[in-house]
C-alpha cells in the first residue's frame, strides 16, 4: 500500500504537520481496532490509519464528498493540461496577465457549461496565491490569478483501499458507535474562529460544543488549536458540572505560522492511550 504524507488533492486542514504523532498513537491500539473518522474531510488520517494498521476496520465520514474529486483526477488532470499550456509563457510564481487570465476563465466556463465537473478547489492550487481557494465560478473569477502551475500529474491510487466510506451528520455517525467502548473517534472538526469556507457546511458554536459530549468515557484523538478555546470553554462550564474529556488526556504540540501574515497560533492533539490490551 502506498504511503501518503499529503492529501492527493487540496484539502484546507489536512493535520499534515501531525501525521508522525498520529501514527505513533494509533500503532499503540490492537490492530484489530475499529476507528471512526467523524470529520473525514480529506481523507489522510483514515489512510494513514489504514496503513499502520492495515487489519483495522476505518470508517471515513466524507461528509464533504471528497471522493467525488478523487474520482474526477482523470477530467482534472486534462483541464490542468490545458491551463499549463496556457501558463507557458508566463514566469513561476507571478501574477497571471490578465490576456491568459482570460483565457482560463474562457476554458474553465467552457467546461462548466458542457456540464463537465470541475474542481475549483484543486484549481485554486494552481493558479491561486497561496491558501487561497475558490469554490465556484463566480468566486474564482473575482479573484487575481497567480502562477502557481506544477505539471506533475495528480494521482490518488490505493489512497483509500480498504477504507469504509460513509457520508452522514457526525451525530448520526457517533450513534451508530456509542455501544462500542473499543471503537476510536477520531475528531478533527473545523477550528472556531476559522475560515471555513472551504467545508460544505457552516459551522456554529454550537456545533464544536456538540462534539465533546461524543468523548465521555471513550477512546479518541482530537484536533482543536488555541484559536478555537473549545478546551477552555469546557474548563469553565465543568465548574457547572459538564464533564471535561480533556484533563486526563495526552497531548501534543505544533506551532504553526500563517504565511499571508506571519502571525502564529498552536495547533493541538488530544488524545487517550488504549487500556484494555
Amino acid at each position: 500500500m502506498k504511503k501518503y504524507t499529503r492529501a492527493p488533492l487540496p484539502f484546507q486542514g489536512q493535520k499534515r504537520c501531525f501525521l508522525r504523532d498520529f501514527a505513533k498513537v494509533v500503532s499503540l491500539y490492537p490492530k484489530e481496532t475499529t476507528f471512526v473518522d467523524l470529520f473525514g474531510g480529506s481523507g489522510l488520517l483514515s489512510h494513514t490509519v489504514k496503513y499502520i494498521l492495515p487489519t483495522a476496520r476505518v470508517i471515513y465520514n466524507d461528509f464533504d464528498n471528497y471522493a467525488a474529486r478523487l474520482a474526477a483526477i482523470p477530467e482534472t488532470n486534462r483541464l490542468r493540461a490545458e491551463i499549463s499550456d496556457i501558463l507557458k509563457d508566463c514566469q513561476p510564481k507571478k501574477r497571471i496577465p490578465d490576456e491568459q487570465r482570460s483565457q482560463i476563465l474562457a476554458t474553465i466556463k467552457r467546461e462548466e457549461d458542457a456540464g463537465n465537473f470541475v474542481d475549483y478547489k484543486t484549481l485554486s492550487s494552481t493558479i491561486l496565491f497561496s491558501a487561497n481557494f475558490a469554490t465556484d465560478y463566480t468566486d474564482l473569477s473575482k479573484q487575481k490569478f497567480y502562477n502557481q502551475h506544477n505539471p506533475s500529474p495528480l494521482s490518488a491510487e490505493g489512497y483509500l483501499e480498504g477504507v469504509e466510506r460513509v457520508s452522514e451528520d457526525y451525530r448520526t455517525l457517533a450513534a451508530k458507535f456509542a455501544d462500542d467502548k473499543t471503537a476510536v473517534f477520531i475528531c478533527d472538526p473545523p477550528y472556531l474562529s476559522t475560515d471555513c469556507k472551504s467545508y460544505e457546511r457552516y459551522w456554529k458554536v454550537i456545533d464544536y460544543l456538540d462534539v465533546v459530549p461524543l468523548l465521555k468515557n471513550r477512546h479518541f484523538i482530537y484536533f482543536t488549536s488555541d484559536k478555537s478555546q473549545v478546551v477552555e470553554i469546557f474548563e469553565a462550564l465543568e465548574k457547572y458540572g459538564a464533564k471535561n474529556p480533556f484533563p486526563k488526556c495526552e497531548k501534543v504540540t505544533r506551532r504553526q505560522v500563517l504565511a499571508n501574515n506571519g502571525r502564529g497560533y498552536e495547533d493541538q492533539m488530544y488524545y487517550t492511550l488504549p487500556n484494555w490490551r
